[in-house]
């Protein structure tokens, strides 16, 4: 039986071309069998209803998001999955910048 994965470390999140670009570390390399990442990025504060939501699902530890607008602020929460569970959401808060 396996163990869920673990929740992620250090998130990085860089404006990339208008895009964020955000890495990740994993935290414990022996809690779960090839975990999966779900990454969601979600618009806060007065964005909330102009910038879009985007989610992002892969075996990396590197997901890209799509157009976001500069200046715009976003909550960016990362998830592992595997089989047997999932992981607590790691949450940080990014804005969009040149």
């Amino acid at each position: 039986m396996t163990l869920p994965p673990s929740s992620v470390d250090k998130i990085r999140a860089k404006t990339k071309k208008q895009r964020f670009v955000i890495q990740w570390k994993k935290s414990l390399p022996g809690s779960g069998a090839k975990p999966k990442y779900k990454v969601s990025f979600k618009p806060k504060g007065e964005w909330k209803y102009k910038a879009k939501k985007y989610i992002c699902e892969s075996e990396k530890t590197k997901c890209k998001s799509g157009y976001v607008p500069i200046g715009s602020k976003y909550k960016v929460r990362v998830i592992a999955k595997n089989l047997s569970g999932k992981s607590p959401a790691r949450v940080k808060s990014v804005k969009a910048k040149r």
